[in-house]
Formats: C-alpha cells, structure tokens, sequence
C-alpha cells in the first residue's frame, strides 16, 4: 500500500505490479545463483548453466543490470523445452560480441530445435565476414539460410538489442537496436522446434 499525502489524512491507494505481459513466456533476468540463469517471467523455467563452476558462464555487468560472460569455447545456458506460440511470438536479447579470436566459424548467440534442420532456430555470427544470421526453418526449411542475414556486425565489444518477431500475418522482421534490419514476406507458422533453448555454445552438450 501507498498512503496520499492531503485530505483525508486516511487516504490509501493500492499498487498492483501487474505489468508483466501474461504471454510472456521467459525472462532471464538479473539473477544468476545456484547454477541456474533465474526465469523471471513466473513460469519457472530455469536456465542452467553449462558447465557448472568456475569453467562455465559468470555474472558480469550488462547494459543494465547483469549479463553472462561466455567464454566461446563451451559455455552455455540450457532452458528445458516449452511450446511456443509459432504463429506470433518474440525473442529479444543483448549481445556483445568481443575481439578475441576464436577458431569456431560461428559465434552461437540462441539455439533450438538443432541446426539447419526443418523445426529450428539459431542465431549466431559469422565470423567470416561480420554477419548476424538467424537461420530459422518451419517443416519446409523455409525461408532460406540467408534470408534474414544482418551484415556489418563486427565484434567490437559493443552492446548491440536484437529481436526477432515472427507472425503468419506479417512475416519474419530482425531488429537491431531498434531499427528493421532484415525481413521476409511471409512465416507459415509451421514451427514446433521440441527441444531445449540454449544460449551459448552447443556442441558438447547437443
């Protein structure tokens, strides 16, 4: 409760924190403990992280609040499954990609339903010439592998918003710290990826 200052004195005013979206699905939020990313959105979904101890992924200053640090060798958060919504849904995050090489072709930023496969989604960058692809394919693997490629992505330790919407009424849209990146026309909607969510580095733990 929040008491008013004025007339009557006995005034009370009540405060509902209601402001989070009962569609939202996920938020990995400011907590990190116990060897888990916390879900903040209410649905428990808990991202553990890989591997677990000094080796895996560490809480580190974000743009605002906390981040993980990933150390691009075998770093990951593994989100167990749950049904999306494939006709209209969001995914919304903030990377920073930093200058240290690495000897992978491909920074994984998102991943399920596998790779390049009918069913799935990855978002990753590709180091060969500074492109953010998000390769994501309904049952026909469809739209194509570069359809939604954002070029002039460097790894230059910038904090840089990305978001994907999906909708069967206006297609696949990126956007980059705001601004419409890359799209296509049209998403069937045709999209049940039933595997688990990874941030990070897949390989050893596929």
């Amino acid at each position: 409760d929040a008491y008013a200052v004025g007339i009557p004195a006995a005034a009370v005013v009540t405060l509902d924190d209601n402001d989070v979206d009962p569609d939202l699905q996920l938020w990995l939020g400011d907590t990190v403990a116990g060897g888990a990313w916390r879900d903040e959105s209410g649905n428990g979904r808990d991202g553990a992280l890989k591997p677990v101890g000094v080796s895996g992924p560490y809480a580190a200053a974000g743009v605002v609040g906390t981040a993980l640090e990933f150390d691009g060798t075998n770093d990951a958060v593994v989100v167990p499954y749950f049904p999306l919504n494939a006709t209209a849904f969001t995914i919304s995050m903030r990377f920073r990609n930093d200058p240290t090489a690495t000897s992978s072709a491909f920074r994984h930023l998102f991943n399920m339903g596998g790779y390049d496969l009918p069913h799935s989604l990855t978002i990753f960058r590709v180091e060969s010439n500074d492109r953010i692809r998000t390769l994501i394919h309904d049952a026909n693997e469809l739209p194509s592998n570069t359809a939604l490629d954002v070029h002039n992505m460097y790894a230059d330790s910038t904090w840089r918003h990305y978001t994907l919407t999906a909708s069967t009424a206006n297609g696949l849209r990126v956007y980059i710290d705001g601004s419409l990146a890359a799209s296509t026309g049209s998403w069937s909607g045709n999209f049940d990826p039933v595997a688990a969510l990874w941030f990070g580095w897949r390989g050893e733990y596929s």
